[in-house]
């Protein structure tokens, strides 16, 4: 009855190792998505910055064409 107490006393412990590594693992994956969202919202910023510039772009060449001046 000892050794098995002692065996699964033992056995704990490594499960304790095991579950100490993945929640370090968890913390970064964590740590990595939050850092991900931020990166998105960033760019997502700058896309509606960039939103029709195409077409600014496009009527002021229209313009400023000397091609299209009469």
């Amino acid at each position: 009855m000892f050794t098995i107490l002692i065996a699964v006393i033992v056995n704990n412990k490594g499960f304790d190792g095991l579950n100490a590594a993945i929640s370090g693992v968890h913390k970064r994956l964590d740590d990595m998505n939050t850092r991900l969202d931020r990166m998105d919202g960033r760019l997502e910023r700058i896309e509606a910055k960039l939103d029709n510039h195409e077409t600014r772009i496009v009527r002021l060449e229209e313009r400023t064409s000397p091609i299209g001046m009469r």
